[in-house]
């Protein structure tokens, strides 16, 4: 993802309203993004932003976020159970599986529904090196400095 790229998001849709996809509608919704939230199961999706709304209190009683932050990140975010969802945004990132056959799948299905230029990414722990992955656009851990391990920041290739 190139700089002009990145100063020209507005909307981010993520894929998948577990752990990794909900935290990721948290923070983008909390730095001021529209998010559009999908899943297969609507249940997955209240669930989600039960776990939102419960995290940003928690930082709203720890005096990280104000109240009217936290109300304002929880109105960006919007959720639905298909891809039509995602006609308007930016950036989609598909949270939803590590399967690689499911993802192509989601992709399949996904880029159709895309405006031409939407940036859409998958998240994983695979890596394209390792025979896996096939060439989806993905989102990589970037090893920090000050880790050991491999968690680190995200950077699009």
């Amino acid at each position: 993802m190139t700089s002009d790229q990145s100063t020209n998001i507005k909307s981010i849709g993520v894929i998948g309203a577990g752990q990794m996809g909900s935290g990721i509608s948290h923070v983008c919704a909390l730095a001021g993004y529209q998010v559009r939230l999908t899943d297969i199961e609507a249940k997955a999706l209240d669930n989600a932003l039960q776990v939102i709304d419960r995290n940003l209190a928690r930082q709203v009683a720890r005096g990280r976020v104000s109240e009217a932050d936290k109300n304002a990140a929880i109105t960006r975010i919007k959720t639905g159970t298909s891809y039509e969802t995602f006609a308007d945004c930016d950036l989609v990132i598909e949270t939803a599986t590590e399967k690689e056959d499911i993802k192509r799948e989601i992709f399949k299905k996904l880029v159709p529904h895309l405006k031409s230029s939407a940036i859409p990414r998958s998240v994983g722990e695979a890596r394209q090196d390792s025979g896996r992955g096939g060439g989806l656009p993905r989102l990589h851990r970037q090893p920090h400095p000050a880790a050991d391990d491999q968690r680190g920041r995200l950077y699009a290739l």
